[in-house]
């Protein structure tokens, strides 16, 4: 009698502590699945990279990076740096909703520069520590009356 009370103990043990970690497995991949849903702001880009193409020593070019906050919190950009300071940012200054888009604005002065340029811009958000970087690029072309006298 006791090896048959032993018994149903022991199965029962199994049968319900299975079930028991089944249901707690099944909350964890629920709990995980749910936490890999970045929460927060999200900011995103139609582009990170703009080309300039050829253009004449002294010309500057403008160009306008939009993004949009994919996030379920307000973006706010805190700052945002040239690579130099031929290269100059304006960045909206009040926080982007989620669901609405903002802008980028950069300016490039070729000013002294010839050849091949790549310039970035480094913004520092509240989306998280890791920057987020655009590039301007092209070639500066120095006129042949002004490489003439170097």
């Amino acid at each position: 009698m006791k090896k048959i009370i032993r018994n149903t103990a022991i199965a029962a043990l199994a049968i319900f502590g299975g079930a028991a970690l089944t249901s707690f497995t099944a909350d964890v991949s629920e709990a995980s699945t749910v936490e890999s849903v970045q929460q927060g702001p999200k900011i995103v880009f139609e582009e990170k990279e703009f080309n300039f193409g050829s253009i004449k020593q002294g010309d500057k070019v403008e160009h306008t990076f939009k993004f949009k906050n994919e996030g379920d919190a307000p973006l706010k950009i805190n700052h945002a740096k040239g690579s130099c300071g031929c290269t100059v940012p304006k960045w909206p200054q009040e926080p982007i909703l989620p669901g609405q888009t903002g802008e980028i604005h950069v300016v490039f002065n070729s000013a002294g520069k010839s050849g091949r340029q790549t310039k970035s811009v480094t913004l520092q958000t509240n989306v998280g520590e890791t920057p987020v970087v655009l590039y301007i690029k092209g070639e500066v072309i120095v006129p042949s009356s002004i490489s003439n006298q170097n």
